[in-house]
C-alpha cells in the first residue's frame, strides 16, 4: 500500500470503530480536521475479524448529505481486509464513515483508522489530568484501565497516565491501586504504576492546576509527557475517547489544541442531544448524533473550545502558564480563554464528545482572583510541598520572574528533544519503506518466501540418489583423517567442525549441517565462510540469526518436550519428505538419516559415532564447560570453558532404534562401521571391507 500504508500491519491507530455508536458521527473520521490541524498525510482502514464474517461499507459523506462507497471490506471467514490508501489531500470535504452492512451471529471484528507514518511527535504521551470531586472517580479508572488494556500494543496508550487531582478528599487509595493491577516496569525509573492520586484539600485552592504543576516541573516531570488533557470526572469517560485523544495529539501541529463537542446526559452518546458544538449552530442546538449533515455544517475549527475537555501541547503550558487557582470548570474555562488570547486554535473533531453528568451551564461567569501572580509556578509549588498558598507581596515578583525563566529552559529542551523524536523518526520510516519496497518490512512475509524457496530445492532433492549408498560421518575419536580420503566419490553427510579436517584432506563432503544452536553460535563465522558443500540446516537455525544464502533450511519439526523427550510414547518422529520437515533426535546423525531418505538412498552406512563421552567436571545447567576432555577427533574441537549440551545416551538409542526400523521397513540397510563405537542399535561392519585403501 505504497509508503504510507503498508497492508497487513497498519502500526499507528487513529480512530477505532465502536459498534454501539453504529452509523452516527461518533463513528466519522473527521477530514477537516485532520487535514488541517495534523501533519497527517495518508491512512488507510483495516477490517479484522476474529470470528465470523463481516461485511462493511467504507462511505464519504459530504455536508450535503451526499454519500459515495470509496472502498468496500469484507472477510468471509477471520482475518483481515484493508482499503486503499486514502489521501486526505484528495478528499472533498465531510467525513469518512464505516457501515458494517452485515455481520455473522456472534462474529467478532475491530474496524479502525491507521497510518504507518512517523506521527509529528513520535514519541507522544498524553497526562490525563482528572479534577476529581469524588462522585466519578470509579468510572473515569475504569475507562483509563480498559484504554490501556485494549491498546496495549499502542505505544501512546502504554504511556499514557492518570493523575487524579482529589479536590475533597474523596478518592480512595486503595481504588486508585486497583485501578491498573499490573505495575510496569521501565527500565530508567523502575516499576511505577500508570495512575498518580494528588491530594488537594489543604488550601482550598480547586482547580487542575496542581496536576499541571507536576507533569511540568514537579515529580511528574521526568515522564516527559508532550501533551496533558483536562478531564472532569463528571464526565462518562470511554476508553475510545481517551485512544483517540491521544492520537490526535500525536499528529497535532503547533498552534492548535483540542476540545470535544458536547452532549447531554443520557445511556449512550447515540441517545444524546449535542449542544455545543462550536458558533454559529446551523440547527439549533440539539443535534442528533444520525444527523451527520447538521454536524457537517458546523464550525469545528475556531477560536475556542469550551471548559470540557482540554487536550494541550505542554510546550503551551511553558509558553502561557498554569491556569488560575478556580474551581475545576471555572480553571478551564480561563486556560481556554488565555490560549484563545494568544492565537491558538481549538479544534474540535466530531469523533471527540464529552457527557457531563448534569445540564451544561452555559451562562456561569469566570471568577477571576484579585491576586494574578497567584498563576505562577511558585503558587502551585508551594500547594504541592503544603506550604502557606500565599505569596508575601515582597516576594511575589521575584517568583513570576522566576516562573518565566523555569518554563523558558522547559520549553527550549522540549523543542530540542522533539526535534530529534521526528528526525529520527523520518529516518526509520525511510528505512522501513526501503524494506517494505522490497518485500523485506514484513517478517511473516519474509520468512514465508524463504521456506517456499527452501521448500522447491527440498522438492528437487526428493530421490536426488535413488539406489545409492551415503555415509553419514559423526566426529567421535574413532573417525581418522585419512579415511576422510577414501570417501571420495561417495556421497557423504557430515556436520558440525568437521571442517576441522580440511587442512589435511581435500575431501569435503556432499551436504553439511549444523542443528546445535551452541555449536552455530561459536563458531559462526567458520561455519558460513564453508562452500564446496551443500547446507542443509532445520529452520530453528534462523531463530539463532543464521540466514546465509547458500544455505536450504528444513521446515522444523520438535518434539512434545525437549527436557523430557521419552515422556512422549511416540518420540521420536521421522520424517520421509524435508519439504514437509526433519524431525528432531537429539543428534545431528539422526536428521541426516532422514536426509538420506529423502534423497532415496537404499543404504547408509555411519562412521565416527563412538557413543560415548567422558564428562569434565564443571557443569552448568544442561551444559558442561570443556576441560580438555577427548570426545571428537581433532584436538582442537572445543576450546577450554566452551559450553557443550550434555548427551542422553537413552535418548540417543531411542532415536537411532526408530531409524532402524523405518529403514528397515523401507527396505533401506542401515549399517555402523566406526572403527571403535559402543552403539549396538545397527548391524556392525568393517569400514575397511567397505572402502579399502587404494595403496596395497
Amino acid at each position: 500500500m505504497g509508503d504510507h500504508m503498508q497492508g497487513h500491519g497498519i502500526r499507528f491507530r487513529l480512530q477505532g470503530y465502536v459498534p454501539d455508536f453504529g452509523a452516527s458521527v461518533l463513528n466519522a473520521f473527521d477530514l477537516p480536521v485532520w487535514k488541517q490541524a495534523t501533519s497527517l498525510v495518508a491512512f488507510g482502514v483495516e477490517l479484522f475479524v476474529r470470528e465470523g464474517a463481516v461485511n462493511v461499507s467504507l462511505r464519504h459523506v459530504s455536508p450535503d448529505g451526499a454519500e459515495q462507497e470509496i472502498a468496500r471490506l469484507t472477510c468471509f471467514d477471520p482475518g483481515s481486509a484493508f482499503s486503499p490508501p486514502i489521501f486526505l489531500a484528495d478528499q472533498p470535504e465531510g467525513v469518512i464513515l464505516p457501515v458494517v452492512e452485515s455481520a455473522s451471529e456472534g462474529a467478532e471484528y475491530d474496524i479502525y483508522f491507521g497510518t504507518n507514518e512517523p506521527p509529528l511527535t513520535p514519541y507522544s504521551a498524553t497526562a490525563f489530568i482528572l479534577d476529581a470531586e469524588g462522585q466519578g472517580i470509579a468510572g473515569a479508572l475504569q475507562a483509563f484501565r480498559d484504554y490501556r488494556q485494549e491498546h496495549r500494543a499502542q505505544s501512546t496508550a502504554r504511556s499514557a497516565h492518570l493523575i487524579v487531582v482529589d479536590q475533597n478528599n474523596q478518592a480512595d487509595p486503595a481504588m486508585i491501586q486497583d485501578a491498573v493491577s499490573e505495575p510496569e516496569t521501565d527500565s530508567e525509573t523502575g516499576e511505577y504504576k500508570p495512575v498518580t492520586l494528588l491530594p488537594n484539600d489543604r488550601t482550598g485552592a480547586k482547580g487542575p492546576g496542581r496536576g499541571l504543576y507536576e507533569i511540568g516541573y514537579g515529580k511528574l516531570a521526568e515522564r516527559g509527557f508532550t501533551h496533558f488533557c483536562l478531564l472532569h470526572d463528571a464526565q462518562a469517560l470511554h476508553p475510545e475517547m481517551l485512544a483517540r485523544t491521544a492520537a490526535l495529539h500525536a499528529f497535532l501541529r503547533p498552534g492548535f489544541y483540542l476540545g470535544a463537542p458536547v452532549y447531554s446526559s443520557a445511556a449512550t452518546p447515540t441517545e444524546a442531544q449535542c449542544h455545543y458544538i462550536g458558533q454559529p449552530l446551523p440547527d439549533g442546538e440539539n443535534l442528533a448524533p444520525t444527523d451527520l449533515t447538521a454536524f457537517l455544517r458546523a464550525e469545528r475549527i475556531r477560536h475556542r473550545a469550551g471548559p470540557h475537555w482540554l487536550g494541550i501541547d505542554t510546550r503551551d503550558m511553558h509558553r502561557y502558564g498554569l491556569p488560575y487557582p478556580l474551581s475545576g470548570r471555572d480553571a478551564a474555562r480561563e486556560y481556554d480563554d488565555r490560549l484563545n488570547a494568544n492565537g491558538l486554535r481549538a479544534i474540535l473533531p466530531l469523533s471527540l464528545w464529552s457527557m457531563p453528568s448534569g445540564p451544561v451551564d452555559r451562562t456561569a461567569k469566570i471568577q477571576r482572583p484579585n491576586r494574578p501572580e497567584q498563576t505562577t509556578i511558585a503558587y502551585w509549588g508551594q500547594l504541592a510541598v503544603d506550604q502557606p498558598s500565599r505569596l508575601w507581596p515582597g516576594r511575589a515578583q521575584n517568583a513570576l520572574r522566576q516562573q518565566y525563566e523555569t518554563a523558558a529552559l522547559h520549553l527550549k529542551a522540549e523543542n530540542g528533544l522533539r526535534s530529534q523524536g521526528y528526525e529520527l523518526a523520518k529516518q526509520i520510516h525511510r528505512l522501513e519503506s526501503q524494506l517494505a519496497h522490497n518485500n523485506l518490512l514484513d517478517p511473516a512475509r519474509v520468512q514465508a518466501d524463504q521456506d517456499r524457496a527452501n521448500r522447491v530445492m527440498l522438492s528437487l532433492l526428493r530421490n536426488r540418489h535413488a539406489g545409492q549408498r551415503a555415509v553419514i560421518i559423526g566426529n567421535g575419536p574413532s573417525l581418522k583423517i585419512p579415511d576422510l580420503d577414501r570417501l571420495r566419490g561417495e556421497i557423504t553427510f557430515a556436520s558440525n567442525k568437521i571442517y576441522l579436517a580440511y587442512g589435511d584432506t581435500d575431501w569435503r563432503p556432499t551436504y553439511y549441517s549444523v542443528e546445535d544452536h551452541l555449536v552455530l553460535l561459536n563458531n559462526r563465522d567458520a561455519i558460513a565462510a564453508l562452500k564446496d558443500s551443500f547446507k542443509i540446516f532445520p529452520a530453528s537455525m534462523r531463530d539463532f540469526g543464521y540466514h546465509e544464502a547458500d544455505t536450504v533450511f528444513a521446515p522444523f519439526l520438535p518434539p512434545k518436550s525437549f527436557e523430557e523427550p521419552l515422556s512422549d510414547p511416540d518420540f521420536p518422529e521421522f520424517s520421509t519428505d524435508l519439504s514437509h520437515g526433519i524431525c528432531w533426535g537429539s543428534t545431528i546423525v539422526y536428521s541426516q538419516i532422514q536426509m538420506a531418505v529423502h534423497m532415496g538412498c537404499t543404504e547408509i552406512v555411519l562412521i565416527g559415532i563412538d557413543h560415548s563421552y567422558a564428562l569434565p567436571s564443571v557443569k552448568q545447567g544442561n551444559y558442561y564447560l570443556h576441560e580438555g576432555e577427548e570426545n571428537h577427533f581433532h584436538p582442537e574441537y572445543r576450546s577450554p570453558g566452551e559450553k557443550w549440551h550434555q548427551p542422553n545416551l537413552e535418548v540417543l538409542e531411542v532415536s537411532y532404534a526408530r531409524a532402524r526400523d523405518i529403514c528397515a521397513a523401507r527396505g533401506i540397510n542401515v549399517v555402523n562401521a566406526s572403527r571403535k563405537t559402543a552403539l549396538d542399535v545397527f548391524e556392525r561392519a568393517d569400514f575397511d571391507k567397505l572402502f579399502p585403501s587404494e595403496t596395497p
